[in-house]
């Protein structure tokens, strides 16, 4: 259980109607400083920014407002963390997949990454792929930035690739559920795809000539190296 004085939400105007549910249930609130800097790792800057320099965490967990979190998903998360791994990530399921079957097939995207793509790479002891929300980072590493440095259109897969560069554990936890909400229409779908693959090659260009670096040096986290270095060229190759 945590308690509501150790809840951030992050909002960009007194206007918005979360306002009033954050009143009530006595949460608190960052105001973005600037709108220009639209990006989701530009609002988690901002409250990282904040938060760091008034507060001490252990772990610090990343959701979106329309995330929804299993009964459990704290207790069971805990337990990932106690295990002292750098980066712990739970199930992300789905709560609108049966809404359309563009929502059933965005929802596949998911149980792929969950399965086949994190069960995988435990066995290989590989850096394991964080995919939108519902994980932790430890307070520590955050605290040590002090700041949140990713800023790509997928600044989930920055991270993968940071956590794989910097060789962070990472903790997959098929427990501790969390619920996502998928597009329902062919277009959103589709704009979403769009920054996804935007987002890709953005992050590669920053992270692939460090890695090819790394290559050449002594490295715990070899196996990782290569995999992020193929990238989806195993997945073109299947299709």
């Amino acid at each position: 259980k945590i308690s509501n004085n150790n809840v951030y939400v992050i909002i960009e105007s007194l206007n918005d109607p979360a306002i009033n549910i954050i009143k009530n249930h006595q949460v608190n609130y960052i105001m973005r400083n600037d709108l220009n800097e639209a990006r989701k790792g530009y609002a988690l800057n901002d409250a990282i920014k904040y938060i760091v320099k008034n507060h001490h965490y252990d772990a610090y967990f990343i959701f979106d407002a329309d995330n929804i979190l299993d009964k459990d998903y704290l207790l069971n998360m805990s337990s990932t963390l106690s295990q002292g791994y750098d980066i712990g990530i739970g199930y992300r399921n789905t709560k609108n997949g049966n809404y359309s079957l563009i929502a059933a097939a965005s929802s596949l995207t998911f149980s792929m990454i969950n399965t086949y793509e994190n069960v995988s790479r435990i066995k290989t002891n590989r850096t394991l792929t964080i995919s939108g929300t519902g994980f932790y980072i430890k307070g520590d590493i955050v605290e040590s930035w002090g700041i949140y440095p990713f800023y790509s259109l997928t600044e989930d897969y920055e991270l993968t690739l940071y956590a794989t560069l910097n060789e962070l554990t990472t903790g997959y936890n098929e427990s501790a559920i969390y619920y996502d909400e998928q597009p329902i229409k062919y277009n959103d779908s589709i704009i979403e795809r769009t920054r996804w693959i935007k987002g890709y090659f953005e992050a590669r260009k920053k992270y692939i000539p460090l890695f090819r670096k790394q290559l050449f040096k002594k490295s715990n986290n070899l196996n990782s190296l290569v995999t992020e270095l193929l990238g989806v060229t195993d997945y073109i190759m299947l299709l």
